[in-house]
C-alpha cells in the first residue's frame, strides 16, 4: 500500500482565517455584538439558589446565575447577574455571550435575559422582581390603614370636643 507524499507545510495545510475580533483567550465570537449591547465569552458561572424572607416567615426561593464576561480587547471582566424564580436556557463556562443594557450604579449588569451566541439560545430569569412589587402593594396599604386610623382619631377628638 502506498501513501500519497506529504506536502509542505504552508497556507494549502490551514483552515479559513475566523471573521470578528480576537477575544482574550484568542477566539473569536459568533458576530459582532448588537448595538448598545456587550460581547464575550462567560467565566465563573455560577447558579445558586437564594431563599428569601418575608414578613410571616414563608420562604421562596430564587434562582440566581452569575459569571463574568471576558469581553475581547477588555482587561477588566464585567460581573452579570440573572435572577428569578427560575431560569430558561443554559450558559456554560467559554459560552459566547451578549448582555444588553447598562450597569446599574454598582457597575454590575443584574438584567433579565443574555443572549448565548454559541448555542442561539436566550437565557431568561423567569418571575424575578416580584418583592418590589409586593414590597409597594404592602406600602400602599399600611398608607391607607393609617388614614383611616388618622380620619377615627380626628371624628374621636371632634366629637369630644363638640360634645
Amino acid at each position: 500500500m502506498s501513501y500519497p507524499p506529504s506536502l509542505p507545510d504552508g497556507p494549502q495545510d490551514r483552515g479559513p482565517e475566523p471573521t470578528g475580533y480576537p477575544a482574550p483567550n484568542g477566539g473569536y465570537p459568533p458576530r459582532p455584538p448588537s448595538p448598545g449591547a456587550r460581547v464575550g465569552r462567560a467565566s465563573g458561572v455560577e447558579v445558586r439558589q437564594e431563599l428569601q424572607y418575608t414578613g410571616n416567615n414563608a420562604t421562596y426561593g430564587m434562582t440566581v446565575l452569575a459569571f463574568r464576561l471576558l469581553e475581547p480587547g477588555n482587561p477588566q471582566p464585567l460581573d452579570v447577574q440573572l435572577r428569578g424564580r427560575t431560569l430558561s436556557g443554559t450558559l456554560r463556562e467559554g459560552d459566547w455571550v451578549e448582555v444588553a443594557g447598562p450597569p446599574d450604579a454598582t457597575g454590575r449588569w443584574d438584567v433579565t435575559r443574555v443572549q448565548n451566541l454559541t448555542t442561539a439560545a436566550t437565557v431568561v430569569a423567569v418571575g424575578g422582581r416580584q418583592g418590589k412589587a409586593a414590597l409597594t402593594v404592602l406600602v400602599v396599604l399600611a398608607c391607607l390603614i393609617l388614614v383611616i386610623i388618622g380620619l377615627v382619631i380626628v371624628g374621636a377628638v371632634a366629637s369630644m370636643a363638640s360634645g
